[in-house]
This record gives C-alpha cells, sequence and structure tokens, in this order.
C-alpha cells in the first residue's frame, strides 16, 4: 500500500508531502539516533546542538502547524482490531482538536487523514 497520499490534500501544493517527510523523520529510530550523536558531539565541547538549523530535519509549513500539533495529541487514540491498526478514533480526535482550540477544518481533517494512511501502513507492517 506504499502510495503517494498527498492526494488526500486538495489543494497546498506539497504540504501533504512535508507532513509526510516531518513525520516519518520523527519516529525513524535512525533519525533519533543520529540526533542523540550530534548532542552528544556538541555536549561534550560545552555548547547546545543547533537542532533548529539542522539541516537534516525536514521543515514543517506554518500552514501544517494546527494539523501536526492535533496529529502528535492523537497518537494515543488508535482503535486497532484482531489483525492490527484500524484507525483513529475521530470523536477523540474532534474532542481533542476543541481542547486545543484547533479549528478542525476539511482542509486540516484531509491532513491528518493523509498523516494517518502513512503511519497505518507503518504500524501494520511492524504487525
Amino acid at each position: 500500500m506504499d502510495g503517494d497520499y498527498t492526494g488526500n490534500i486538495r489543494r497546498g501544493g506539497n504540504s501533504g508531502k512535508k507532513l509526510i517527510a516531518v513525520w516519518r523523520w520523527t519516529v525513524d529510530p535512525k533519525q533519533r539516533e543520529a540526533c542523540k550523536v550530534c548532542k552528544d558531539v556538541y555536549a561534550q565541547k560545552g555548547k547546545k546542538a543547533p537542532c533548529n538549523t539542522c539541516e537534516y530535519k525536514p521543515r514543517l509549513g506554518r500552514s501544517n502547524h494546527a494539523a501536526y500539533f492535533l496529529w502528535c495529541h492523537v497518537q494515543t487514540q488508535w482503535r486497532a482490531g484482531p489483525y492490527g491498526y484500524i484507525g483513529l478514533d475521530y470523536v477523540a480526535l474532534r474532542q481533542e482538536a476543541t481542547a486545543l482550540g484547533i479549528n478542525l477544518t476539511r482542509r486540516t481533517m484531509s491532513k491528518i487523514q493523509t498523516l494517518e494512511a502513512v503511519e497505518l501502513e507503518r504500524l501494520n507492517k511492524n504487525d
């Protein structure tokens, strides 16, 4: 099921690709290890690692901040069945959006569903 999930986002150019790149970078254990090594190297020099300007970390566009913030907050809201993960609990997602003050527009929901499709593939591949 590996594919281009950005078709879920109606407008906005590469916003789906950027969201996907940031999420994949976030959950990739190799990236976390690389960050740890970098931070350790800078710590040995008595400096703080320049994470905000890291050239390897994908950047999230401003138009994606709300969707990504909500996405990170609903990672405990997955529904699962006997054969793996099914998807996000949309009732919980809506409640979390309200609690966070995020207007759950069609566009925001489309971005969430794009990330959901990518993550479902990753989660179910590991089962």
